[in-house]
């Protein structure tokens, strides 16, 4: 699957396990530009809706030179990336109806 990335496309391919629906799932990737990538949804159904809780592992690949590219970019990139999908599902999933 190819998903954009810093405005370029990354090629990679992810398994999705862990379902418990509705609940929670896991994607996983099993090849990609990460050395390891996991990304846990989780949802709580409240009166209002539900809110969806994501949480992200990963391991830059490259050792040292990786783990800095990590602290100081990838870090960011993701936190402004997931933040900017929560908002953009807020927009286009139509709150519940009593």
């Amino acid at each position: 699957m190819a998903r954009p990335a810093f405005r370029r496309p990354v090629d990679y391919d992810e398994q999705d396990h862990g379902a418990r629906v509705p609940v929670s799932f896991t994607d996983e990737q099993v090849r990609g530009p990460f050395k390891s990538f996991r990304h846990v949804h989780e949802f709580q159904s409240t009166a209002a809706g539900s809110i969806m809780t994501d949480h992200v592992e990963f391991t830059a690949p490259f050792g040292l030179v990786g783990r800095v590219v990590e602290r100081f970019v990838l870090r960011q990139y993701l936190e402004r990336l997931i933040a900017a999908r929560g908002l953009y599902l807020a927009r286009v999933v139509p709150p519940k109806v009593s």
